[in-house]
């Protein structure tokens, strides 16, 4: 199942940098778009709240490409995962999570794809 955020992840240097309420904030947005997607999953008949351990491939698809160590900052993202039902917890026990990139210099193309898989 895919979910597809309208924005690529913060890097890991400026979420640091951010006030806690930009946080919640950026959060909060993060969540209604999730909560879109769960609308047309189920439309789809597709049942997305987690049950399981989940994989988790996050692909941020923006102008530039962050260095790795930058590359993670996507601790609302999936606190808004877990939030939302699509991941039972964040730890290594529920949820197997990966991080790509790609550049896109169309900003029409620039967002968040994540996508989850049942693990058995």
């Amino acid at each position: 199942m895919k979910v597809f955020l309208d924005r690529p992840s913060l890097s890991l240097n400026r979420l640091m940098r951010m006030h806690h309420t930009q946080v919640k904030r950026f959060e909060t947005g993060i969540r209604w778009q999730i909560r879109a997607n769960l609308a047309r999953l189920r439309k789809e008949g597709v049942e997305p709240k987690a049950t399981g351990k989940r994989s988790v491939h996050l692909t941020r698809i923006g102008a530039k490409l962050l260095d790795e160590d930058n590359l993670a900052g996507a601790k609302p993202i999936i606190d808004a995962l877990v939030k939302e039902g699509l991941l039972v917890d964040d730890s290594p026990q529920w949820a197997n999570i990966v991080f790509s990139q790609v550049q896109s210099k169309d900003p029409s193309l620039r967002r968040t794809v994540i996508e989850l898989e049942e693990m058995e």
